[in-house]
């Protein structure tokens, strides 16, 4: 459930913090202010509270009280649960600067139910304010077996993640979509130095981690299904679909 709608004020006992909570941002008198309602699994509920967030519910768990390698120790670094996909948590931790900054995140993807860790990948900070990665969806291929959004994508069978964000070596992919091969597709983007922006297709292999680019006028499906394919104004590089034209069902072959 990745949108559950308005919280109602009457659940707001059962999206309490764990009694061992510990750690929250300082200057709160408890972790579970104004708590946030991001999903409802089987194992209790999902919630983001203050800067840190925790499933309730029956052996429920604290995100602060297994903090993982490489976030930041600042008392104001954010923790925050993105999606729950899968039997899965995704989460972005701070790795350094203040809340809301660039820089890097750290993305978890953790056993909902346990809460264990089960992959992370480093990328660039994207939630800035023109919230680039909340604009482009989560897809999980028709399997669910991977996951991508925007610039990060996993494998949760093999538990391994990774990052298309822009660095020196490469140009930055966002990704639309990854069909059950685990072959993701979206554009590759390259700005110059007067701030023109090329777009590419690209695929991203998440077996290897390659990328590589596609034949020129390629399209890239904004979302893959076990038998078909959907192309919508995304697809194109310009962001136009032939007159006439709001979406297109591709059967696979």
């Amino acid at each position: 459930m990745e949108h559950p709608g308005p919280r109602r004020p009457q659940l707001d006992t059962k999206l309490k913090a764990p009694t061992d909570a510990k750690g929250c941002y300082e200057g709160f008198s408890n972790c579970d202010v104004n708590p946030e309602l991001v999903a409802v699994t089987p194992y209790g509920p999902l919630v983001n509270g203050a800067f840190t967030y925790w499933r309730g519910g029956a052996g429920g768990w604290y995100s602060e009280n297994d903090r993982p390698a490489g976030v930041s120790t600042d008392s104001d670094a954010e923790a925050v649960v993105r999606l729950y996909a899968g039997g899965r948590t995704l989460s972005t931790w701070e790795t350094k600067g203040q809340p809301g900054s660039a820089g890097e995140l750290l993305w978890t993807v953790q056993d909902t139910k346990s809460g264990a860790l089960e992959a992370s990948v480093t990328c660039e900070n994207r939630y800035d304010g023109n919230d680039a990665q909340n604009k482009n969806p989560y897809r999980l291929s028709a399997n669910g077996q991977y996951l991508v959004n925007d610039v990060v994508a996993f494998d949760l069978k093999a538990k391994k993640g990774y990052c298309v964000g822009a660095s020196a070596e490469r140009n930055r992919i966002p990704l639309a979509s990854v069909d059950n091969t685990g072959t993701a597709y979206g554009f590759a983007t390259k700005t110059d130095s007067v701030g023109s922006v090329t777009l590419t297709a690209a695929s991203l292999s998440l077996t290897t981690g390659k990328a590589s680019p596609l034949p020129e006028g390629t399209l890239v499906p904004a979302q893959i299904g076990a038998d078909a394919a959907l192309f919508d104004d995304s697809s194109y590089a310009d962001g136009q679909l032939p007159d006439g034209y709001t979406a297109v069902f591709v059967p696979r072959s």
